[in-house]
């Protein structure tokens, strides 16, 4: 794949890219009967952020792979170097045409698979959701609506649409970058996000749904601060995780 050169590409996108990958390996192998949805991540190293045009390689690792569930190890390379890794990661395994079309997905693997298989990366940040009534500092919250209709749902998923937990990532990130910079008086301080953990999606999240999030300051010293990511819907939380940021 291939960077676009055109758009702000996040470090989550990468790990998207790894978590397909992986999900790509497990419908061929269940012979177009399941395929892996939502499920969770031990840990997310980001060492790096890709340029745009960078051509990036993905690679897993698959630790199980069945019928009831899929855990796997990734990682993204430039010119052989790691800049993204996931580790334990999992996911259960669900009726695949309840999600998406069987003839349709094993057309787009062959594509994927063939010497014409495009390498540019489009990514939906167009269409990212927005933060709404952000307060707060060492405990920022905010709100965000999931699109009713974006291109995305055609990916994700054709019969089924479901709001990605990438961009819900994406949205909680940035609410800890506000918080931070609530923190410093309104001026975003030399950070970069190194590390996820502990990524739990407990649910999915359906198009047009009000979800809640908050980002809670965990621990800061010299070298890093770090953030208690959470997501509420209707009072119940669905999703949460760990976020470090190290200063620069």
């Amino acid at each position: 794949m291939r960077i676009p050169r055109d758009a702000k590409f996040p470090p989550c996108l990468i790990a998207e890219a790894i978590g397909q990958l992986a999900g790509w390996i497990a419908i061929e192998h269940s012979q177009w009967r399941l395929r892996p949805v939502a499920g969770l991540v031990g840990e997310c190293v980001i060492a790096a952020v890709p340029a745009a045009g960078d051509r990036v390689e993905l690679a897993v690792e698959m630790d199980t792979c069945d019928d009831d569930a899929v855990a796997y190890s990734g990682s993204a390379s430039i010119d052989g170097q790691p800049f993204v890794t996931l580790e334990r990661c999992g996911a259960p395994m669900l009726a695949l045409g309840d999600f998406d079309d069987p003839d349709a997905m094993k057309s787009r693997f062959a594509l994927l698979r063939s010497a014409t298989a495009p390498v540019e990366f489009a990514a939906p940040l167009n269409e990212a959701v927005e933060l709404h009534n952000v307060a707060g500092a060492d405990s920022a919250r905010c709100s965000i609506v999931t699109p009713a209709d974006a291109s995305f749902y055609a990916d994700h998923f054709p019969r089924k649409p479901v709001f990605p937990a990438t961009l819900l990532l994406d949205a909680e990130i940035r609410l800890a970058v506000l918080a931070l910079k609530n923190r410093h008086g309104g001026r975003m301080p030399a950070t970069r996000a190194i590390r996820i953990t502990d990524l739990k999606l407990r649910t999915f999240i359906a198009p047009g749904t009000a979800v809640a999030l908050s980002a809670g300051l965990r621990d800061s010293d010299t070298s890093s601060v770090s953030f208690a990511l959470d997501a509420h819907v209707d009072n119940k939380r669905i999703a949460s995780a760990g976020l470090t940021f190290q200063w620069l």
